[in-house]
């Protein structure tokens, strides 16, 4: 239904007024910043019974075909987030008032939040809170995997086979709407009819994502009489089976029942073979067709519950690209760095798998109040002497610095060439033609230039470099040092006398007067030379937040800055 409004509705006073959280700033950016006359849909989840709504997302402008907008962007979302309501531009006259769903109004960079009884528009109250993670402090992440069957005749009439397809896609529907379900490594079942616990309860003490089994009832007659099954192929037709390897995320609310979480699971399902079953439609051929996949993605800088995709198994990122970008497109996220790249799909095996990751996260603070703390942007691995064989301990701490550098373009989705070794490194300088060829398995070390030469040369990735004159001078590029980690966030080698390291933050706090800017620096010491582990590094310093007095004051140093590329 729509309605004509001109001015925000009186709040009733006799009627509870339903809350509204803006948990995510870049969906208040996004609806704030409205000018044009459009509309798009308002994501999250709404509890209806303490009237509390939590907005994690907002699309893009939807197109002509509406209809066909919401279906795709329903497919994308886990069970547990839904399709809230629609938001509207002030150019917009038209507001969607239907009953159980919010209406978001953008005028003069305000937001007014609506909804209805079918009958009176009401006002919701809206709130914004900081550093809130809602599906962490909300939520709890619940994940099925299982692997199915879907058998069905295929014969030369293509559409016969689809009318097969979708009958046995029917079945496998009906089984799993019977299935029993189960939290894995527990006598726990969630049955339908069993309202006594909530998940906060159930699965205390259990990490994300929990994990859930499925089991499919035996059809089974009286007496236990043997069945025998028949199915009638006519000559041409032959029998086939594709597995699907069903990979479902639900997002459920500490409050759910088990029953709550049950349906969630079951819709989930249904949803994901029958998307699954598209993707086999648009390419079967006879004998021949394609295996479905299922890649989870949650870009957390900028939307707040994940994503599922089904695609072709094995397909690659290049055959991915006109779902990248229709995924960058509909939840409005910069076009600029990839977000949904396989790589970065959730619950792969790490690229770093034997390293540490993101080290400087447990780094103990600066000891500056206030002021200016920039930090690298997404994640790097932390490579130091001794590692993977290599005993570098006195020629490769710039290896080692390079190899932390080329872990951030891995881990961002950048490339999928894996992290180079030192012998790569050496390799590469010759191809380049910066080394004769006996540099080739020789302990030499290497410096700033060096390194932005190999990024180049091996990942194609470009790099500047800041020259400083004496140690004396760094904290005067301070400034620079913190507009490189706002813009292009990656980690910074940086080489002087016999030493490199690996810069990943930077602290400044402006003196007054006559007073010389305080700058502190986060820095990834490669010259660590024992166990990976996180107390230990951080405890003995080699990754900690150093003063001016850290730099050598007399030596000059090189600063190596990779830049990030432009793409998705």
């Amino acid at each position: 239904m729509l309605s004509r409004v001109r001015d925000s509705p009186p709040t009733d006073p006799g009627r509870p007024r339903t809350v509204v959280v803006l948990s995510n700033p870049s969906v208040v950016g996004r609806l704030t910043g409205l000018d044009d006359a459009a509309r798009g849909l308002l994501l999250g989840q709404w509890d209806r019974e303490a009237r509390r709504v939590e907005v994690t997302a907002a699309t893009a402008s939807l197109s002509d075909s509406e209809q066909d907008d919401v279906s795709a962007i329903r497919e994308l979302l886990p069970p547990g987030i839904e399709i809230l309501g629609f938001w509207f531009s002030s150019g917009s006259e038209d507001v969607p008032t239907t009953p159980g769903l919010l209406a978001c109004r953008s005028e003069d960079r305000r937001l007014t939040f609506l909804e209805t009884d079918g009958e009176r528009l009401y006002t919701c109250e809206s709130q914004q809170p900081l550093d809130r993670d809602p599906l962490r402090e909300d939520n709890r992440l619940l994940r099925l995997r299982a692997r199915l069957e879907l058998r069905f005749p295929v014969c030369p009439a293509v559409e016969e086979n689809l009318g097969s397809l979708y009958a046995a896609v029917d079945r496998l529907v009906a089984r799993c709407r019977d299935a029993v379900y189960r939290i894995s490594d527990s006598g726990i079942y969630l049955r339908g009819d069993d309202d006594s616990e909530d998940i906060a309860d159930v699965l205390a003490g259990l990490n994300d994502p929990v994990n859930l089994d499925i089991f499919f009832s035996p059809h089974t007659t009286p007496n236990y009489s043997p069945v025998a099954r028949y199915s009638s192929l006519s000559p041409s037709s032959s029998l086939i089976s594709i597995p699907l390897d069903v990979d479902l995320l639900v997002v459920a609310r500490k409050g759910s029942s088990l029953p709550q979480i049950r349906r969630l699971v079951v819709d989930g399902i249904v949803s994901q073979l029958t998307r699954m079953a598209e993707v086999i439609d648009d390419s079967i051929d006879g004998l021949n067709y394609i295996v479905p996949e299922v890649l989870h993605f949650f870009p957390r800088d900028f939307l707040l519950h994940p994503v599922s995709v089904v695609c072709v198994r094995g397909c690659s990122d290049a055959d991915m690209l006109s779902v990248r970008r229709r995924l960058h497109s509909v939840f409005v996220l910069p076009g600029d760095r990839p977000l949904f790249r396989r790589n970065q799909s959730l619950f792969r095996r790490s690229p770093v798998a034997s390293h540490l990751v993101d080290v400087h996260s447990n780094a103990r603070p600066s000891g500056m109040q206030g002021g200016v703390r920039r930090l690298v942007s997404g994640s790097c691995a932390y490579y130091h002497y001794g590692q993977d064989g290599m005993e570098d301990a006195g020629w490769g701490c710039a290896y080692r610095s390079a190899q932390t550098l080329a872990s951030w373009y891995l881990l961002q989705g950048y490339t999928d060439r894996a992290v180079v070794t030192h012998r790569e490194i050496q390799t590469a300088l010759v191809a380049a033609g910066d080394k004769p060829p006996e540099f080739v398995g020789c302990r030499r070390w290497i410096g700033s230039f060096e390194v932005s030469t190999v990024l180049d040369q091996v990942y194609g990735f470009v790099c500047k470099i800041l020259h400083i004159s004496s140690g004396s001078g760094m904290s005067e590029r301070g400034g620079e040092l913190a507009r490189h980690f706002q813009t292009e966030g990656t980690p910074v080698m940086v080489g002087g006398g016999q030493y490199a390291h690996t810069i990943v933050g930077v602290h400044l706090l402006e003196g007054g007067g006559e007073s010389r800017t305080q700058v502190k620096w986060l820095i990834l010491d490669p010259h660590y030379n024992g166990e990976d582990s996180v107390k230990v590094i951080v405890a003995k310093g080699w990754c900690g937040w150093k003063g001016q007095d850290f730099w050598d004051q007399t030596a000059y140093y090189n600063l190596c800055l990779p830049q990030r590329p432009k793409c998705m």
